[in-house]
């Protein structure tokens, strides 16, 4: 198996393998047999290899930088957010991915951060509100079960 192995020593195995599959002593069924990988993996990284070369295969790739959001992005999401009749962030983010397509893709989140920055939205207080106690009329009325044909409370002769 060559999961739990260095990068550079899957590198060496997977050269000795592709050379065998190379000269044709060795399928590439076989190989993956032999690697641990699956068949398709393993066709895919032989034609990875054979285009860019074996030393690519596990080589670190750069994530690509989001675009910035830039001062005109900001000054466009607060002209959106004034026109629309200020709709709610999940709206306004549709809407923006609708109408907007280069506008750099933020969640819901970013564009009430930059809202607030441009001082166009106030998140407001959210008071907690906390639901009343329910008390029973009477005892008994609140037993909890299921629709058992006996009585739940002893001594006492009514189905609830």
């Amino acid at each position: 198996m060559l999961f739990n192995i260095r990068p550079e020593d899957r590198l060496l195995k997977l050269t000795q393998v592709f050379s065998l599959v190379d000269a044709g002593s060795m399928s590439l069924k076989e190989a993956a047999a032999t690697t641990g990988y699956s068949y398709w993996h393993l066709t895919r990284l032989y034609k990875k290899a054979l285009a860019t070369g074996i030393d690519q295969l596990y080589a670190p790739r750069p994530a690509p930088k989001p675009r910035k959001v830039t001062s005109q992005d900001i000054a466009l999401l607060k002209q959106q957010y004034e026109e629309l009749g200020k709709p709610t962030l999940s709206q306004l983010h549709y809407f923006m991915r609708l109408d907007y397509p280069s506008f750099p893709a933020v969640s819901e989140e970013w564009l009430r951060r930059l809202l607030i920055r441009a001082s166009a939205y106030s998140p407001g207080d959210r008071s907690q509100t906390f639901r009343r106690r329910f008390e029973a009329p009477a005892p008994g009325v609140l037993v909890q079960g299921d629709s058992t044909p006996y009585q739940w409370i002893p001594g006492d002769n009514t189905y609830y």
